[in-house]
């Protein structure tokens, strides 16, 4: 008895083409005031960037046939209240560059903190870490501690309020004005202390002295702080 195997060709047919996840660009350009000025730019990186402008794009309309949808023209804008234009406009520096990659090298200061105020307001998250560590070697250490304080960034909270306590110079009044007095008067009294310490060595800072100032601003300071903290542990992705 013999075994005759037939063999069978079996034809597979093209699989449907996958979308490129990096270059498939989803949306439209979308219509954008603030304040007395339009802005118009492709809707995609709003909605790859950043989930509450994700999930705003994928509200249901409710329009009739013959109307647009919103941010579709500019006589039916997306209207972003309590935003400057000013800032919106360097944050569009940073999301849509000049180039074909994202750069802020040649972004100022000023127009990183337009970025971070921002990114940290819609959950930008790539923008906010960037403009973090860009805006790490260009702030004074008064603006570190307002920034810190104002967009959960503990490192420059921390960092500033160092740099002031160990300097030679006094605060300045605009410093003072900027960092909030009652905290230019908890950073006096720690200045006080700190000089005391240091010149039980000559105006030496030992290591336990470097050690000795991370503790006394996390006491003076702690409950604070550890607001910051925990607002900010919301922007780790």
């Amino acid at each position: 008895m013999s075994n005759n195997c037939v063999e069978e060709q079996i034809t597979v047919g093209p699989s449907a083409p996958k979308k490129n996840r990096e270059y498939w660009l989803e949306g439209d350009f979308v219509v954008f005031q603030v304040e007395d000025e339009l802005f118009r730019v492709p809707s995609y990186k709003f909605s790859r960037n950043s989930e509450i402008f994700a999930g705003m794009f994928n509200l249901p309309q409710g329009y009739e046939q013959d109307h647009e949808r919103e941010g579709g023209s500019e006589m039916r804008p997306i209207i972003l209240p309590g935003v400057h234009a000013m800032h919106f406009h360097n944050f569009l520096k940073a999301l849509y560059p000049e180039g074909s990659t994202r750069d802020m090298s040649g972004l100022s200061a000023h127009e990183l903190n337009s970025v971070l105020r921002l990114s940290t307001m819609w959950y930008f998250l790539d923008l906010r870490a960037e403009a973090i560590v860009r805006l790490n070697c260009m702030l004074t250490p008064a603006s570190k501690v307002a920034l810190g304080r104002a967009y959960q960034v503990s490192a420059f909270f921390t960092n500033g309020l160092e740099s002031l306590l160990k300097r030679d110079a006094p605060l300045t009044d605009e410093e003072a004005e900027t960092i909030q007095p009652m905290t230019a008067v908890s950073l006096y009294r720690l200045r006080e202390t700190y000089k005391q310490k240091s010149y039980q060595f000559g105006g030496y800072i030992t290591p336990t002295i470097e050690r000795e100032i991370s503790d006394m601003i996390a006491q003076a300071f702690g409950e604070e702080l550890e607001s910051i903290r925990r607002e900010e542990k919301g922007y780790n992705k």
